[in-house]
């Protein structure tokens, strides 16, 4: 809904800042010795009728409504200005931002000021740049320093929806939590507020939102991560209305208007000084004598051009500051602050220049990406500062490669190659290699000898791609490959490509898991000594409504891969716990078992909410942790299994046996259960070696006091063989298939499973 008197008519004079701009048009003309009607009649003739501008009603100081209602800013004025010199009446009609991009989509309304992108390019029609304007990251003071948008991924990051910047973080994966607001100083706020982590608004707009509102605890914690230019955008019906735009600013910078307008609302120079008018309108109107009025005034003028000297000099004292500070912006959007090398922005340009030069002198070049391993381990050992100086050390060495190659920071630990006419991959690995060599020498920090290493990555330019983005997304491919598999430089290929399907997969389970929408099977547990049954184990399933059946091996790794695992086992454990109830309630002594990640139990969050859910349950709750995970945070795992215990929910090491750390695993957690892995069971009868690795195994758990239950038991024959050895429980095809929980309550096996 727009504002009440949020139009404005420009023609009629209403409003301080129309007589402003009408003055500075008039002075402009007489300056330049053209008749104001002359030079109106002419402008007439190209550009007739009428302009109306919308934009945000709180987009200070660009455009914004005032106090009174009325229309205001350097959008504002530098409209009027160009709207007198084409000769043309002006409205102004402001409110929500989304509102105005929809009438100007719709040719409701004439322009709007906004920043340019490819995406905007396609809808609208725009007039020369009048600004570049630049977005930064805010944040708390001591928050991380961000490099570039991706390192916002799964962060609450507060942004104008509709904005620029909102549609830049919509690219970023995995993507942020984003905080939508009304107005971009809203962005700012809500990180006072504690609502949200980051915020990213343009430069001007998120300081003037800091100093405006006093928020002390907001700081700008990043380089420019967005250089745009910022220009007119024109309703699609009446592109002619770009040159006339055009040859009108184009007269207006002449004149000087243009800057006059920049440093009265963005250099933030403070209002104007008092006018000899002000203070002869001051006597008269406090019916002093005329006499003394006249002194008053005199007096008033003295002090006031005094002022206005005084004023000036700091004008052009904050002008200087301001443009430097420009200029300093201007540097960071193309360079990293950590190492001066240049960043990412300039890595586009230079490969925006490099892949079709390669391409017309029928020559290869190549692109490597290079991303130093173990920074965290440096961190935890010898701190921040240890990170930086082993990080500058190698933008040093990088840097001075030589000649052939050109050296650029993507960002903290992040490099970039572009390597000059390769061959092919075998050159471009031998050069690369030389550089590698020259990177990785050691540094040494407060008496700490630390090693560099890489992952690196290669694409070659234009045999992978024909654009400077298709290069530059080849080469974080082979990379991030290159990171994962812990070997040498990998260069790109079609088999690096990972599944566009599995993005799909993925937005599609998080919606099925917000839904209820994914199932589960029951799979019984036999106890060998007693033949009840003891317990199930919960196997996920998900029927998806066009794929069909999709299995777990599909999308479960998928999951572990982008964090979503925490999301499926909180679903997971509430449907056991509803389990767990039932049970109770039919006054069967059955447990459940739950398969969940070892550093799911890393996350102090997901622990507490699953002992929320458990209740008075927790006795008959297993936990099934794979211990082919690698654990990364030790202590807080070894922590939460400690408060699991406590509520006495039971561990079980699922897949023993096939993984590297069976021994660790089990000093350190001690679990309750052994799950021997089926690929130990399927052979068993014909195999020596695996009847001896479960003997083994089932003595060694009896010793820690664990129970042991075999997996994948397809016989009569194994299960006696388990009976004899000393198996305390199975599981298989032979004793149960998994089953729908309807088909598991109404199973024949329920009638043997002990009653509370």
């Amino acid at each position: 809904m727009r504002q009440p008197g949020a139009s404005q008519d420009r023609a009629g004079g209403r409003g301080a800042a129309a007589r402003a701009g009408a003055c500075l048009w008039l002075a402009a003309l007489l300056c330049a010795g053209v008749p104001p009607a002359a030079a109106e009649d002419r402008a007439m003739q190209r550009a007739p009728g009428s302009l109306t501008m919308a934009g945000d009603a709180s987009y200070r100081p660009f455009h914004f409504l005032d106090d009174s209602g009325a229309a205001a800013g350097f959008d504002v004025d530098l409209m009027a200005a160009v709207a007198a010199e084409m000769g043309v009446p002006v409205r102004y009609r402001f409110g929500d931002w989304g509102e105005a991009l929809d009438d100007l989509a719709a040719s409701r309304v004439d322009v709007v000021p906004m920043f340019v992108s490819e995406a905007r390019r396609r809808r609208f029609a725009f007039s020369q740049p009048y600004l570049t304007r630049y977005h930064l990251v805010f944040g708390r003071p001591g928050g991380l320093f961000i490099d570039a948008l991706d390192q916002l991924a799964g962060r609450r990051v507060a942004v104008q929806h509709a904005g620029l910047a909102h549609e830049a973080l919509l690219g970023v994966r995995p993507r942020p939590v984003l905080i939508p607001v009304a107005v971009e100083a809203d962005a700012v706020a809500a990180v006072a507020r504690g609502e949200a982590d980051y915020a990213v608004a343009p430069m001007t707009i998120g300081y003037e939102a800091v100093l405006g509102l006093g928020l002390d605890q907001v700081v700008a914690l990043s380089p420019p991560v967005l250089s745009l230019d910022y220009a007119f955008a024109v309703r699609p019906d009446r592109p002619e209305l770009v040159a006339a735009i055009d040859e009108a600013l184009a007269r207006v910078r002449a004149a000087g208007i243009h800057d006059r307008l920049y440093m009265t609302w963005l250099a933030r120079l403070g209002p104007a000084p008092p006018s000899f008018r002000s203070g002869l309108m001051l006597g008269v109107a406090l019916g002093i004598p005329l006499l003394l009025a006249a002194v008053v005034a005199l007096v008033w003028w003295r002090r006031a051009h005094r002022h206005a000297e005084r004023h000036s000099q700091r004008a052009d004292s904050e002008a200087i500051r301001r443009r430097d500070a420009e200029a300093r912006v201007h540097y960071l959007a193309y360079h990293d602050p950590h190492t001066g090398l240049p960043n990412r922005n300039a890595l586009v340009l230079a490969m925006t220049a490099a892949v079709p030069a390669a391409l017309a002198a029928g020559r290869t070049g190549a692109l490597a990406r290079l991303d130093l391993l173990g920074l965290d381990l440096v961190h935890a050992v010898a701190g921040q500062a240890a990170v930086d100086a082993m990080v500058a050390s190698v933008g040093r060495a990088l840097a001075d490669a030589g000649a052939d190659v050109s050296a650029y920071c993507l960002g903290l630990g992040q490099f970039a190659l572009l390597l000059a006419d390769v061959g092919d991959g075998a050159g471009a690995r031998q050069r690369l290699q030389g550089h590698l060599d020259r990177g990785s020498q050691r540094v040494l920090f407060e008496g700490v000898s630390l090693e560099p290493r890489f992952g690196a990555g290669i694409a070659l330019f234009p045999d992978h791609g024909s654009e400077a983005g298709q290069v530059l997304r080849a080469a974080d491919m082979a990379c991030f490959a290159a990171v994962e598999r812990g070997g040498p430089p990998l260069l790109y290929g079609p088999r690096l490509e990972p599944d566009p399907i599995n993005l799909s997969v993925l937005a599609e389970l998080r919606d099925a898991l917000d839904a209820g929408d994914v199932g589960h099977a029951l799979q019984p547990k036999l106890d060998l000594a007693s033949g009840r049954v003891v317990g199930a184990e919960l196997l996920v399933r998900w029927q998806h409504p066009v794929r069909g059946p999709v299995p777990p091996s599909r999308f479960v790794p998928l999951a572990e891969r982008t964090g979503m695992v925490g999301a499926l086992t909180r679903y997971m454990i509430a449907r056991a716990v509803e389990h767990l109830r039932t049970l109770r309630e039919r006054r069967l002594d059955l447990s459940v078992a739950v398969n969940v990640s070892v550093n799911d139990l890393a996350d102090d969050a997901l622990v507490g909410d699953l002992l929320a859910q458990v209740g008075d349950l927790g006795g008959q709750l297993v936990l099934e942790v794979t211990e082919t995970d690698v654990m990364r945070d030790a202590d807080d795992v070894l922590a939460s299994v400690r408060r699991l215990r406590q509520r006495g929910i039971r561990i079980s090491l699922d897949d023993f046996g096939v993984g590297h750390a069976s021994f660790v695993y089990l000093r350190r957690m001690a679990p309750s259960e052994l799950k021997i892995d089926r690929s130990f069971i399927v052979e068993l009868l014909d195999s020596p070696g695996d009847q001896a690795i479960v003997r083994s195994s089932i003595q060694l758990a009896h010793v820690l006091g664990a129970t042991v239950t075999a997996e994948g038991i397809e016989d009569a024959r194994t299960l006696d063989w388990l009976r004899q050895a000393g198996c305390d429980a199975a599981q298989g095809y032979h004793i149960a298939r998994p089953m729908t929980p309807e088909a598991f309550y109404a199973s024949d096996l329920l009638r043997t499973a002990a009653v509370q």
